[in-house]
């Protein structure tokens, strides 16, 4: 029998509501920058609205399978809004909903809030379909549901009657790959469904080599079974990366980028490609562009190391993750040519890495010392 579920994210949690948190939905929800772009939150909201409305949440999920959770930071378990899927048992849809308190806009809450809760429907659910709507007159959250990969499906004129005025509303929708995989086989949807299960089996077979790199581990197989574009750059909370550890031919030393973006020295690596066939051919690639290095040899196709690190926001790039995993390879020759991504390249002795500053750098040195 199922449960109303607990989700986790590289930031939040998501949870069934208690009573207990009445009073903080009772405080975000009387803002009305949040009544006025939500179909049914009243405003004013009035004292009580919030107890009854967590008292239904339990019935509705064993009656509907609707879904309604609290959206709370992870860190301190502060409730930041909440997020739902009112499902239509007969045709396997579902319309989602969220939204968060004013406080909190503008960190993609809502996005990875929404993206957990439609994996949930897809995987756990069996959805077929998941529907959303916004506003015209709030294009925000029309932005949040682009980001999650739906579609824009149609404008229903004057759908909403909402203070006295009819609103017209725009309606997304995203089909669950796997449903759609079945009725019109595509390369895009086996892509994708290559690329999550390529990653789940790699996880799987990882030991990490301590506890720091245990904790990167676990938040990465979380963000992986919880989110359905964990490849896509445009997933903004976090992404798959894909890196290279590579060796000198000699072995004794490996290749560093003194990386423009980052202005750090870091292994070689970037996002991974829709045209990238795994996760190992996208740390290939990337090798090669970045070092101009042909010839290029994968020395095991399992993880060589895991990381997870925080990027900071730029230009219309909001802060977010990488979820990096790294790979050993070995290169024919020292001579590489610079990219443009980066200020220079060199070959470090390994040696010299075991008492940097760098925990990453240092994990993977000593890890290459076992290799040998």
């Amino acid at each position: 029998m199922l449960h109303l579920p607990t989700l986790t994210t590289a930031r939040l949690q998501l949870r069934p509501f208690v009573l207990a948190d009445a009073a903080q939905i009772h405080a975000l929800a009387s803002n009305y920058d949040i009544a006025r772009f939500t179909s049914n939150i009243p405003h004013p909201y009035e004292e009580g609205y919030a107890e009854r409305w967590i008292a239904t949440h339990a019935h509705q999920f064993y009656t509907n399978q609707h879904v309604t959770l609290a959206v709370t930071d992870l860190a301190n378990g502060t409730v930041l809004g909440t997020v739902s899927l009112n499902s239509h048992r007969t045709n396997k849809r579902a319309e989602l909903g969220y939204w968060v308190g004013v406080p909190y806009w503008g960190n993609g809450y809502c996005t990875e809030a929404a993206q957990a809760l439609i994996h949930y429907g897809f995987e756990v659910l069996d959805l077929h379909k998941i529907v959303a709507r916004h506003f015209v007159s709030n294009p925000a959250s029309g932005r949040v549901m682009q980001k999650m990969g739906m579609q824009h499906e149609a404008v229903l004129r004057e759908e909403v009657l909402k203070d006295g005025v009819y609103h017209d509303m725009a309606v997304y929708g995203l089909i669950n790959p796997a449903h759609s995989q079945q009725q019109a086989p595509s390369k895009t949807t086996d892509h994708k469904t290559m690329k999550n299960n390529t990653i789940i089996e790699l996880l799987t077979a990882y030991t990490p080599l301590d506890a720091t790199e245990q904790q990167h581990h676990a938040r990465t197989l979380a963000f992986v079974t919880q989110t359905l574009a964990c490849t896509q750059r445009t997933t903004l909370q976090g992404h798959i990366t894909a890196s290279a550890w590579i060796l000198s031919p000699d072995g004794d030393a490996v290749l560093l980028t003194h990386h423009k973006k980052l202005n750090l020295w870091i292994q070689l690596g970037g996002h991974i490609d829709p045209e990238d066939t795994s996760i190992q051919a996208a740390a290939l690639r990337e090798a090669h562009e970045e070092s101009g290095i042909a010839g290029l040899r994968l020395l095991d196709t399992a993880l060589f190391d895991l990381d997870v690190h925080p990027i900071p926001a730029k230009g219309d790039e909001p802060a977010h993750y990488h979820y990096d995993f790294r790979f050993l390879m070995q290169a024919p020759t020292t001579a590489f040519t610079i990219s443009d991504e980066s200020h220079h390249l060199a070959w470090v002795q390994l040696t010299a890495l075991t008492n940097t500053d760098s925990a990453s750098l240092n994990r993977m040195a000593r890890k290459t010392h076992d290799h040998h």
